[in-house]
């Protein structure tokens, strides 16, 4: 921290603390800005990658469960021949 404020002193006294501070401002404000595109790139990525996963899980186990065989787990029912 001290070592800052004597830099910055030291630019003071040979005219030049304009340049450093809009040069300090400029990397300032280019970190920010990558860290927020990196911020969203990465929301981005997560959000797609989990409605992904959710897709193909979604995919693999849909069935359409009809009757109680589904329900209580045991054998299906016998087939019924309702031609007599």
């Amino acid at each position: 921290m001290v070592v800052i404020l004597f830099l910055l002193l030291l630019a003071a006294v040979a005219g030049v603390l304009g340049a450093v501070l809009k040069g300090l401002i400029a990397l300032f404000l280019i970190a920010v800005t990558a860290a927020v595109v990196l911020a969203v790139g990465t929301w981005w990525w997560l959000r797609r990658k989990v409605r992904s996963m959710q897709h193909e899980a979604d995919r693999r186990t849909t069935q359409i469960r009809v009757g109680d065989y589904y329900r209580t787990g045991d054998e299906p029912p016998a087939p019924r021949d309702d031609r007599y």
